[in-house]
């Protein structure tokens, strides 16, 4: 209860643009949680990505993330 309100984080889950694969998204979740105050900005760097299938549970989309210490990580092979 006292993180909820001293330092409040999240775990963001959403999907990136993907090339050459049989859907158009690939979903992707932070690897940690990141601080709330982020989202809107993490979520603007995320649709900026494109990347190119194949791609596998786990692989790093996005390293560190805004200095955060967090990697954007694939959800889903494709």
């Amino acid at each position: 209860g006292k993180k909820e309100l001293t330092f409040p984080t999240r775990t963001i889950t959403s999907t990136v643009k993907i090339k050459n694969a049989i859907h158009n998204r690939l979903p992707v979740k932070t690897s940690q949680e990141i601080p709330k105050n982020l989202i809107f900005d993490i979520m603007r760097e995320l649709n900026k990505v494109e990347v190119v299938s194949p791609i596998k549970v786990g692989d790093i989309i996005l390293e560190n993330v805004l200095n955060t210490g967090a990697n954007i990580i694939a959800s889903r092979d494709m």
